[in-house]
């Protein structure tokens, strides 16, 4: 699935469209991010100094696995312990976005992965490692009133099709 902004154009996470002020060709940054439920909740985060909130994830690092790199993000993020082992997808959902990092103020050609992951049992939480993240486990009848990144949102809904179309089969 790709987001096709307008022509030369990059989304930034509430939406917004920015164009790059100069022909130098966007980084490429590949990624991970999951929903993570338990008894209809989500787990969000809110990053430092952030007025959005957004799934747990980020980038891959050098040889890292997708599921390795979703234990790291969580337990930096969120403070959620969860081994690698543990984070199998019941549906995966990957993305191309074209994407502005206000944080950073980089353009991104951004690859990233979707994970859906239904937990049984509460996960293990302490504090997150990444100072300044906020853990936040959101009723999903909540989140129309939730102001959610905008590329994870996609995300969210393309995982949550994704799981009715499953179930209608």
């Amino acid at each position: 699935m790709n987001i096709p902004p307008q022509e030369g154009l990059f989304v930034d996470h509430h939406g917004r469209l920015h164009r790059p002020p100069s022909e130098e060709p966007p980084r490429q940054r590949r990624g991970i991010h999951v929903a993570l439920l338990h008894e209809d909740h989500l787990l969000l985060v809110q990053p430092p100094e952030a007025d959005w909130l957004e799934m747990p994830g980020g980038g891959l690092e050098e040889g890292e696995s997708p599921a390795e790199a979703l234990s790291r993000e969580l337990s930096e993020e969120a403070g959620v312990r969860l081994p690698a082992s543990v984070l199998r997808p019941s549906a995966e959902l990957r993305l191309t976005s074209r994407y502005y990092s206000s944080n950073n103020q980089a353009y991104w050609l951004y690859d990233q992965i979707f994970y859906l992951i239904r937990l049984a049992d509460p996960p293990p939480v302490g504090t997150p490692l990444e100072a300044g993240h906020v853990r936040l486990w959101t009723p999903l009848e909540k989140l129309s009133g939730v102001t959610l990144h905008h590329v994870h949102r996609l995300g969210l809904e393309g995982l949550l099709e994704q799981t009715c179309a499953s179930r209608r089969s």
